[in-house]
């Protein structure tokens, strides 16, 4: 698609528990001003727009993971969400030369789906996994720059119950563990995009830090490419 070359789009990802909302808050504050647009996890959206309209339909059947047993609908259903934050929130931030985080991208829609539609054939998750990747891409700009949070899985889910106070039962811990170990070699084939960040071995203040020069790195890049007539970068922003 036609889309502005402009800004810096880059996602946080990972199993739920694993600190990509803590992360996205952290961020706001160590990028600087003018501070990166947000783009809010599902759990934490407000208003009337047409995201919380598509979630509306979604929650209807109060699982987790927006399974109603239609598993195509759910997945064009969650597309049109991304396609939608796209549209509304990130193009025009992009044409303004910003930063712009998103809680989860398509990425998420790609790892997640593909394990509702092949819930019992796991030669295909990651083919469609990327299928789906590639589908979305083809619609909207695809993020610059991913971050895969990593983390002990029995500390994540601890977390994410903390969080939803709600404890997960025994299907739903096993799709985390699917989407985890999926997410394993859906980074391998999205690298050098996808960077991997293993809070086991990183303190946070290392993750911020390096999300920062990779960020950094990337703004330099795209500068670079400016300067050669490829494309225009927009507004130097202050990290």
């Amino acid at each position: 698609m036609d889309t502005p070359h402009n800004g810096i789009v880059v996602s946080l990802e990972g199993i739920s528990g694993c600190g990509k909302t803590y992360f996205v808050a952290q961020l706001q504050q160590a990028l600087g001003t003018p501070s990166p647009v947000c783009i809010q996890e599902v759990a934490d959206r407000q208003g009337d727009g047409i995201d919380l309209r598509i979630l509306t339909l979604l929650g209807g059947s109060e699982d987790r993971f927006f399974r109603m047993g239609t598993p195509r609908t759910e997945t064009f259903l969650l597309l049109a969400l991304k396609m939608y934050d796209y549209e509304a929130v990130i193009a025009p931030a992009l044409a303004q030369g910003r930063i712009v985080i998103e809680d989860r991208s398509i990425d998420t829609i790609a790892i997640y789906q593909s394990l509702m539609l092949w819930p019992h054939d796991q030669s295909q998750w990651l083919t469609t996994a990327r299928t789906l990747y590639e589908q979305a891409t083809r619609w909207r700009r695809a993020p610059d720059l991913t971050f895969l949070l990593e983390d002990d899985f029995t500390t994540s889910v601890g977390r994410a119950q903390q969080r939803s106070q709600r404890i997960y039962n025994a299907d739903e811990v096993t799709v985390l563990h699917n989407a985890a170990t999926l997410y394993d070699a859906y980074a391998a084939c999205h690298q050098p995009r996808i960077v991997r960040l293993d809070r086991r071995v990183l303190s946070n203040e290392a993750i911020i830090q390096t999300i920062q020069e990779t960020i950094r790195a990337r703004q330099h890049e795209k500068g670079g490419q400016d300067a050669r007539g490829h494309h225009t970068l927009g507004a130097p922003i202050s990290l």
